[in-house]
């Protein structure tokens, strides 16, 4: 089995989760939830996190007893094989590159007020560019996607 070589840093990982938090969760997510559930998105958000508590611990736990580079991939090739290792990277990494795009709209739709000459389609075109750019950049180099986020 090839060996994974640590590239990234606490503060390079410390961003790159905060920020894919922060970008859609804070920003992007609560107006749309609030436009569905009214105030009692204030519940949802609650339960959520009560409902994350076991898989955060499993990561931990994981994590702790297999302390190598690759996360969610090493676990899972070591448990089950390359082929679903490499499913469950690719399909880790597809789920944050959609994250980032989903991030990436909701941002152009706040700047739609402060810069009214953008269409819904530019905003859309534009989002599309910025995640085919950062995706390129994570496929080059983790360790650049992590200095990018800092």
């Amino acid at each position: 089995m090839e060996t994974l070589k640590r590239e990234l840093g606490f503060w390079d990982v410390f961003s790159l989760s905060s920020g894919a938090m922060i970008s859609s969760g804070i920003f992007v997510l609560p107006a749309i939830v609030y436009e569905k559930a009214g105030p009692s998105m204030l519940f949802s958000y609650f339960l959520a996190s009560l409902l994350i508590i076991p898989a955060m611990f499993a990561q931990t736990e994981l994590a702790t007893a297999m302390p190598k580079s690759g996360g969610t991939y090493f676990y899972i090739t070591r448990s089950f094989g390359g082929m679903y290792g490499t499913f469950s990277g690719i399909a880790n990494w597809f789920s944050l590159m959609l994250k980032s795009a989903f991030a990436l709209v909701g941002i152009g739709v706040f700047l739609k007020p402060l810069v009214p000459v953008y269409s819904p389609h530019m905003i859309t075109i534009l989002a599309c560019i910025f995640t085919i750019i950062f995706s390129i950049l994570n496929i080059l180099s983790v360790k650049g996607s992590g200095r990018s986020q800092i």
